[in-house]
């Protein structure tokens, strides 16, 4: 004849909810390992000050997950308002990132190019007096 199947017994409640809270538990294990992993790869450069949701485009995260972890660490911070970045360095180190400060080019050169003006002559004083009260 064939091979006899085998019948899956099915799952008490007391096994269901065990083996749930073990699936529960792998993941969390899991995501903390990839956290981790994120930890160690992940370097940002970051300019001094940028917006709750620029900077949660940089981490590439929503920006209710930035915004959960600044309200964990006492700032009340809403998507359009700006942050500092030791804010942001303290907020990406808890999220798994190596937040670095981007160095800005500060060496702005103005060239100053001469230019050449013609100076009109200058009008006497008496002149603009007569001009501006022609009834005295």
């Amino acid at each position: 004849m064939g091979m006899a199947r085998r019948r899956v017994r099915k799952l008490s409640k007391k096994e269901a909810k065990a083996a749930f809270k073990e699936g529960v538990k792998r993941q969390e294990r899991e995501s903390v390992v990839k956290t981790e992993q994120k930890a160690e790869k992940l370097g940002l450069e970051v300019p001094s000050v940028l917006t709750v949701r620029e900077f949660a485009v940089i981490l590439k995260l929503s920006v209710t997950e930035v915004i959960g972890t600044l309200v964990k660490n006492g700032v009340m911070a809403t998507i359009n308002e700006s942050i500092d970045f030791d804010t942001m360095a303290i907020i990406g180190d808890e999220l798994g990132y190596n937040i670095k400060l981007k160095i800005e080019n500060t060496n702005i050169q103005i060239e100053k190019t001469p230019t050449k003006k013609k100076l009109k002559p200058r009008r006497s004083r008496e002149n603009q007096i007569t001009r501006c009260h022609p009834f005295d």
